[in-house]
């Protein structure tokens, strides 16, 4: 072995390994997010999913779809793209809004990876600081604020217009003619454009790049054509379109450049929002490091002549910028904290990633050969801001797993609501999944009978057996149920105890409540969750939960509950009811 391969066998070992521990570091976030969703999805449509694609799919099962349904608005856009999708996901399995979760993460998936990629060519990066500053965007791409979004099917179709932002930028830089780029830049914008409104921003964000030493004159054509069907495609948008009834108007009731800043930096800042981080802080924070940044760019610039080190990191700020600039311009009428909302924190995602190419551009053109100072000063502002993140992200993980435990145990509820439609068509849990609940009843028949959405729905006959029954006052052959009131503070109706099936030998698959009504039937009014008691008696569940009582009759009521066995469709009753008076509740 040479002596210079002897001298340099160690450093390279050692590189190896700091590059592999960096790429274990950013797969982390990625990993622990899959596991999460996987734990956590349910095949639940909720809210906007039921307008689309839940009216798409009524149209198809019963034969009426056509382009004017595929094309129609819905808020401000025309998802025409999205529904094709949905169409097509639904041809395997029905309609089972898992996939497009599964859509949402490899989406982000291809985005982590993408801006590795530009990153990792920019002149002067080297493998190891380039999976560095990749290590930082995966703990960005999957933060514990997004875990909402990433279980939410109908995100794909916001998450999309960030990930093109990313492949026009690639595609830009890259040694393709103009026409290509032309052909690629002009595809994802018209597909970004019929998927979320702000998607047409990126018909000015896609203009391709000239090649070195390209000529504008020769390439005109070329120009003419995909600025013809940018105007062609965002014409076509606006016909018939009409703005939302709901939303408020412009800049609210008048312009506040004060209200209108306070809303920018909450919108930043909502990245890290935490019971322990204020957002104002931490946004104010970030966009003066931005705006450093941005002005630090531009000196680089004006003094190297080198553009397209800056050209990604630039591009997607615009997107960012101007994403931001139009939720805020048509969001502020509903007041500033509205910046908060989870769904925006898809699109603050481009605003720090931005802010990342950005010093990592910098890094790679000015620091990397300024003086030893410089680059210690340089290192230990970017240390600082980094330690300070990942606090701020272990304060949003730690928060967020208790949020998103009891965000399952509320889905798993109105799951079972849906299921359980047919019998209880009045239940307040159908109010969280849809708040027009005959709308919901008469679009879930449709798509349930035509085989599209394959729940476990339960059949209307499991009602006819409360007619006329009468739960033994004691006993607990079945279980009993041992807590019955209102609460005093909520008015929610709260019920607890434990139940059975006859052979003993599993839990029961849920608890059906009931309340006496004046005919002298019971008249269901919601189901609650089994769950089989740890270390007790095999086949014991235990049940508790507290819901509101907007369907129970009016007057003093008797409340019984049954255990229910959805094999057989059979009910048992369980000892324990309660009389409530009106003044009781």
């Amino acid at each position: 072995m040479s002596s210079f391969a002897q001298a340099t066998q160690p450093s390279l070992g050692s590189s190896r390994l700091a590059s592999a521990a960096l790429f274990a570091v950013g797969l982390a976030p990625l990993l622990a997010m899959l596991l999460l969703v996987i734990r956590n999805w349910l095949p639940l449509p909720t809210w906007d999913e039921w307008e689309t694609p839940g009216e798409m799919f009524v149209s198809f099962c019963q034969g009426t779809l056509g382009l004017r349904d595929l094309i129609a608005q819905h808020n401000e856009s025309r998802k025409f793209f999205p529904r094709l999708l949905y169409l097509a996901l639904a041809q395997f399995g029905g309609w089972d809004v898992r996939k497009e979760m599964a859509f949402i993460f490899l989406s982000v998936c291809v985005t982590a990876a993408l801006f590795g990629r530009l990153i990792g060519g920019m002149p002067g990066a080297s493998a190891r600081t380039a999976l560095l500053a990749w290590a930082v965007a995966s703990f960005l791409c999957f933060s514990p604020v997004q875990f909402e979004n990433f279980l939410w099917g109908v995100q794909v179709e916001v998450f999309f217009p960030g990930l093109a932002v990313l492949v026009i930028a690639w595609v830009n830089l890259s040694r393709l003619s103009v026409s290509r780029k032309a052909v690629v830049n002009g595809t994802l914008t018209l597909i970004a454009t019929y998927t979320v409104a702000h998607g047409m921003l990126l018909w000015l964000l896609g203009i391709p790049l000239l090649a070195r030493g390209g000529s504008l004159r020769k390439n005109w054509t070329t120009y003419a054509a995909y600025m013809s069907c940018a105007a062609i495609a965002s014409g076509a948008y606006f016909i018939g379109y009409t703005k939302p009834g709901y939303h408020p108007a412009f800049f609210g009731s008048g312009l506040n450049v004060l209200q209108l800043g306070h809303y920018l930096i909450l919108w930043v800042g909502s990245y890290f929002n935490s019971a322990f981080i204020d957002p104002f802080a931490v946004g104010l924070v970030a966009v003066l490091i931005f705006l450093a940044s941005l002005v630090s760019a531009v000196l680089v610039i004006r003094r190297t002549g080198d553009w397209r080190s800056f050209y990604a990191p630039i591009l997607i700020a615009v997107y960012a910028c101007a994403t931001a600039a139009i939720t805020a311009v048509g969001r502020i009428g509903f007041g500033v904290e509205q910046a908060l909302n989870t769904r925006y924190r898809v699109f603050s995602l481009a605003f720090y990633l931005a802010l990342v190419a950005l010093l990592f551009a910098l890094y790679c053109t000015a620091v990397r050969r300024a003086s030893w100072p410089q680059r210690q000063l340089f290192h230990l502002a970017a240390g600082i801001t980094a330690l300070a993140a990942l606090l701020a992200w272990s304060a949003c993980y730690l928060e967020g797993l208790p949020h998103l435990a009891l965000a399952h145990e509320r889905d798993l509820s109105r799951l079972r609501a849906l299921e359980w439609i047919e019998v209880i068509p009045d239940n307040p849990d159908l109010d969280l999944i849809f708040p027009e609940r005959e709308v919901l009843r008469e679009r879930a028949r449709v798509v349930r009978d035509h085989h599209l959405l394959r729940l476990p729905f339960v059949s209307a006959r499991i009602a006819q057996q409360l007619q006329h029954a009468a739960p033994p006052a004691t006993g607990a052959d079945h279980g009993q149920m041992t807590t019955c009131r209102f609460d005093p503070e909520d008015h929610n109706l709260v019920i607890t105890g434990r139940a059975q099936l006859p052979d003993g030998k599993r839990a029961p698959d849920c608890v059906l409540i009931g309340a006496l009504e004046a005919s002298g039937s019971y008249k269901p009014i919601n189901v609650l969750e089994a769950v089989p008691r740890p270390n007790k008696k095999k086949g014991y569940a235990k049940f508790a939960r507290a819901f509101k009582p907007t369907n129970v009759p009016p007057g003093e009521i008797t409340i019984a509950a049954w255990a229910v066995d959805l094999g057989s469709e059979k009910l048992y009753p369980l000892a324990g009811t309660t009389r409530i008076s009106p003044g009781k509740r």
